[in-house]
């Protein structure tokens, strides 16, 4: 865990520098303006002054500097998780070959890494793609911008494409308060630089990590499936002598929790494009007013005010939805949560696989079989009635507290997230509570001395 804390703790430096970066040449804090729905010059009167300096876009600042590092956290513990899977399921003797003897962790660890491998090469080839898919974005976002300014006199609050944000407030200096205006050229030529490697390290080395992470969920399940692992007549079987009702298979906690925490820190990264989006296209002043519609500058909070806030924020959010966004998110978190649930799935069956070879060993009554069986059982510490009252005992499910149902309500939330982004924001801040009270407490068990 120290080592993820410390892969943690860079990522939150780097995001702190694109920061530090971002107000010293200017775009940390901007403000747009807007009348009647058209950008019109800061210099006359203006109905709406919008915050979008790179610290008032949430996708960006909030990514960079938390659930980016986050997101790296729980995908180095995931893999972690799955190292320390291995080693105690190779101590434990639930990964046997035919004649019953027990598979050494250095074996399996090879059949691994050759997994992990063979879907690396995948990821390498969507990268080479993703690549150029990405610099498309960035000419088509940022530097078309720079190149046509004429073009930002053409952006609306309902535009479905074109908007005004950081990464093009050089060029919009007629129609943006900031800093960068006033200093000339070289702050321009900074902030566009400081796009393109914003754009890299968090899009496309995001991206990078976020398939290594899958490659490292899916290379974990697979191994168990692969030519190398039947070749060898492995079989992954329940242990016998655990007290806990999964027989063995609780080590997997550890890994599924942290995939999952992986995955929703992917989501709500996520979201918080699809709140940026939708915040740039209404006329609130911050994107705080945006998801607290309730608290107005100068007034009180009251109930009326509340309800009011909150259904005035809502119908306003559902006529400028990007669905494209919402789309591509929701797909993603399908995708994601299938993998893990189809990981979870794998294994149940590679599980009920090699305990209905146990049940079958332990019902022969001569020849090698019974000879391998009966040694496996000596070096378990088991007679062959406790390995029956065990096995009929095993419920496999490595995750205690998520159940199919309670997983549907969460897909199910997550969708409400991404079209009603002010109800999202609560449901976002509720999940990334329980992941950060989660560590924090495992944090403190490692400092204890009661976990590694």
């Amino acid at each position: 865990m120290l080592r993820s804390m410390g892969l943690f703790i860079a990522a939150f430096f780097v995001g702190a520098a694109f920061l530090i970066t971002a107000h010293f040449i200017g775009i940390l804090q901007v403000n747009s303006c807007w009348t009647g729905g058209a950008l019109v010059s800061c210099a006359g009167p203006s109905e709406v002054r919008k915050e979008v300096g790179f610290f008032a876009a949430p996708n960006w600042s909030i990514g960079l500097a938390l659930l980016f590092p986050l997101f790296i956290y729980c995908a180095a513990e995931t893999y972690n998780h799955a190292r320390h899977a291995i080693a105690e399921m190779s101590a434990r003797r639930m990964i046997v070959n035919d004649r019953w003897e027990a598979v050494s962790e250095a074996e399996i660890i090879k059949i691994f890494y050759r997994q992990r491998f063979w879907w690396l090469m995948l990821v390498v080839i969507i990268l080479a793609l993703g690549g150029v898919f990405l610099g498309d974005d960035f000419a088509d976002v940022v530097s078309a911008a720079y190149s046509n300014p004429e073009r930002i006199e053409q952006i609306r609050l309902s535009n479905s494409v074109l908007e005004v944000d950081w990464s093009i407030a050089g060029p919009a200096c007629g129609y943006v308060e900031a800093a960068v205006c006033a200093a000339g050229a070289f702050e321009k030529s900074a902030n566009l630089y400081f796009a393109g490697a914003a754009y890299i390290y968090l899009t496309w080395i995001g991206a990078a990590l976020a398939l290594g992470f899958v490659v490292a969920v899916l290379a974990f399940a697979t191994m168990f499936f692969s030519a190398q692992f039947r070749a060898q007549r492995m079989m992954l079987v329940p242990d016998l002598t655990s007290k806990d009702g999964r027989r063995g298979f609780e080590v997997l906690e550890g890994f599924f929790t942290y995939a999952i925490a992986g995955v929703f820190m992917l989501f709500a990264m996520g979201y918080l494009v699809t709140l940026q989006n939708i915040y740039l296209r209404t006329d609130y002043g911050n994107v705080l007013l945006l998801v607290f519609p309730f608290v107005q500058p100068g007034s009180g909070i009251s109930l009326d005010g509340m309800v009011t806030g909150l259904f005035d924020a809502i119908s306003g959010q559902l006529g400028v939805i990007n669905p494209n966004i919402v789309a591509v998110t929701v797909i993603g978190l399908l995708i994601l949560f299938s993998m893990l649930m189809s990981v979870a799935f794998a294994l149940r069956f590679t599980a009920q696989r090699g305990l209905n070879s146990l049940k079958n060993a332990l019902a022969s009554g001569r020849g090698e079989v019974k000879q391998g069986i009966d040694a496996y059982l000596k070096a378990k510490g088991a007679t062959r009635k406790e390995a029956q009252v065990a096995l009929g005992e095993f419920a496999f499910w490595p995750v205690r507290w998520l159940k199919i149902n309670r997983l549907f309500v969460w897909l199910a939330a997550a969708t409400l997230a991404l079209l009603v982004v002010t109800l999202g924001f609560y449901i976002i801040a509720a999940g990334l509570g329980a992941i950060l009270g989660s560590i924090y407490k495992q944090f403190g068990r490692v400092l204890a001395g009661e976990d590694n």
